[in-house]
């Protein structure tokens, strides 16, 4: 008979827990499972679970089963534990609960050694200290937590979100942006996906293998070599990165307002490869490549050639965009043009349709989007503290020049007064002297009349 290991039951931290009774836990939920490679981790015990002793038995965890069952894996081969042994508390004690419980988490994970983690809410990701942790924009993608490195995690829906109605992505008109169905969907590819990984049967690792070209110098050669792949691939794949020149609604620059979309990358790529070209590059080496009227093959043209070719199939995530701009901007696209977010939402209604989610339910992707916002955010946010802090010298220095000019002005004042009280001091002695001599002239002359009155 297998005995099937359980997890521990009290962390390093429970006297400070609020939810501890005395100082230790009260009526924790073990994990339970055997170790053999996928770990489910979710968030809290409920009702069911503190009454029966095991994690995920309640409505939950039939969700759960369904979608092991779904992924054909036995589920007492998985590792299943919470972020949290006890019962949840408030809201507010929450987040401090799971800092609390974190310590016995890892010990939990070390000694289970799974080959991958499957986090099931935003908690579990939070618990994990996964770098991305809204339901929103992890959920698909494969990550690392640093109480386990090197091990990856894939962050899902908590099926109690299902029950409840849904994850709760509610846009600003009030209405859910996924339903329900669709969300389970992902939660059991998900779940999938993780299983898939820890049997090795899919590799977890990302490779960015896309060449980027910056300098006109080097998008001819790159140009002929990647479209030689899509031909002997047989489909065009493009993308083109853009902003609305004059307005921050990108959706400003659709339709007939095509033209108001200023590229700044033109993507190519076919089934092995992918290259990114700048768009100031293809147009210097376009421009350098025009003598007296005559365009040379530049990698613009040869572009260009490829999309008006209508026996090779053109491939976007954008067809409404991408193909409206660059026909106003650039030249036609003829033949098939197919458009995976088209098909994506004819497969999958109901699902968030960018291409983070559609890469991420099928591929084993990190969540580049959200860095790559979080790099810009990043990257603008220097730029405003550099801005500030060039203010702030630049305040600074008019502050210090202000002072300088001010005790100028001071000693420039000084200075006069000292002058002025100089030059009075010298009238001053000058009158003096003045008065003294007539004093003695008038002295003498009244000397002279005694002496000429004595005479006489």
């Amino acid at each position: 008979m297998i005995q099937i290991p359980r997890g521990l039951s009290a962390s390093l931290h429970c006297a400070q827990c609020p939810c501890a009774r005395g100082g230790k836990p009260y009526r924790p939920v073990r994990g339970y499972g055997l170790y053999e490679g996928l770990c489910i981790v979710g968030e809290a015990p409920g009702a069911n679970e503190i009454m029966q002793g095991y994690p995920f038995v309640g409505e939950s965890g039939k969700v759960v089963s369904k979608a092991l069952i779904a992924a054909k894996v036995d589920r007492t081969r998985v590792f299943i534990t919470n972020a949290l042994l006890c019962k949840r508390p408030s809201d507010e004690d929450f987040p401090r609960a799971v800092e609390c419980c974190r310590s016995r988490l890892q010990a939990d994970l070390e000694a289970a050694r799974p080959s991958a983690i499957c986090a099931l809410g935003g908690i579990a990701m939070r618990a994990l200290e996964l770098p991305v942790i809204q339901v929103a924009e992890a959920r698909g993608t494969v990550q690392e937590s640093p109480l386990l490195p090197g091990v990856p995690a894939i962050g899902s829906i908590h099926p109690a979100a299902l029950l409840r109605g849904g994850a709760g992505e509610i846009t600003k008109g009030g209405k859910q942006k996924m339903n329900v169905d669709a969300q389970a969907m992902f939660l059991f590819a998900d779940i999938a996906k993780t299983a898939r990984v820890a049997e090795g049967k899919v590799p977890a690792q990302w490779s960015d293998d896309i060449k980027v070209v910056h300098e006109a110098t080097d998008v001819a050669g790159e140009m002929e070599a990647i479209l030689h792949d899509v031909y002997a691939w047989g489909i065009l794949g493009f993308d083109l990165e853009w902003i609305c020149e004059g307005s921050t609604n990108p959706l400003d620059a659709l339709g007939a307002e095509a033209y108001r979309a200023a590229i700044t990358w033109v993507g190519v790529g076919c089934g092995t490869r992918a290259v990114s070209f700048k768009w100031a590059a293809l147009r210097v080496d376009c421009a350098s490549r025009t003598f007296k009227g005559i365009r040379e093959t530049s990698g613009l043209a040869q572009l260009e050639a490829a999309m008006e070719d209508e026996r090779l199939p053109k491939l976007c995530h954008n067809k409404q965009a991408d193909k409206a701009i660059w026909e106003a901007q650039v030249g036609p696209i003829r033949g098939r043009h197919l458009c995976s977010l088209l098909m994506h939402h004819a497969a999958f209604p109901g699902i968030d349709h960018n291409l983070q989610q559609v890469a991420s339910q099928f591929l084993c992707i990190p969540p580049w989007k959200v860095e790559h916002a979080r790099a810009v955010a990043a990257a603008k946010a220097q730029e405003r503290e550099a801005i500030k802090a060039a203010k702030l010298v630049e305040k600074e220095q008019a502050k210090a020049e202000r002072v300088a000019a001010h005790e100028a002005r001071n000693a420039a004042l000084a200075a006069e007064k000292v002058e002025r009280k100089a030059r009075r001091q010298a009238e001053h002695e000058a009158r003096n002297r003045q008065r003294a001599a007539e004093k003695e002239a008038r002295k003498r002359t009244k000397r002279e009349q005694l002496t000429l009155r004595g005479v006489g």
